[in-house]
């Protein structure tokens, strides 16, 4: 049996949810696409994204533009290409993150492990990396 190691730390869920992406110190924001999202962030697809390391403030439209029902969070750019940005949660409200914990369990394909990275971290907090090379003794 071949085991697949996933390297990253939260699973990504397929989700195309519009949104736009709002640069801080800027007046115009980009718009476009999630492609993926997880706990940690997401990937948005757009044109024009912004460099890595841009800070901005995001809103995700769960029921359309007009809608009530958003995903609204800070983050930070972590990767930028031709045609979108990977973007890191930095911050986000209670009632936007339990609209995130439920675009993820709708769309993931692993449901109990979705639900167990919820249970192990506290909002948008990562897990202590151990530490290597240390011993219990």
């Amino acid at each position: 049996m071949t085991h697949h190691i996933n390297r990253r730390e939260f699973t990504r869920a397929q989700a195309c949810v519009e949104g736009e992406v709002l640069a801080l110190g800027e007046s115009r924001p980009i718009v476009g696409q999630t492609k993926n999202v997880s706990i940690g962030g997401m990937y948005f697809s757009c044109q024009k994204p912004f460099p890595t390391g841009t800070e901005c403030r995001l809103i995700l439209f769960l029921d359309g533009a007009d809608g009530k029902t958003r995903i609204e969070a800070m983050g930070t750019v972590t990767r930028s290409g031709e045609n979108g940005l990977g973007i890191q949660f930095t911050a986000i409200e209670l009632d936007s993150f339990q609209h995130l914990r439920n675009l993820i369990l709708y769309n993931a394909d692993e449901t109990e492990e979705v639900e167990h990275e919820f249970k192990i971290h506290l909002g948008l907090k990562r897990r202590p990396m151990p530490e290597s090379g240390r011993d219990a003794a």
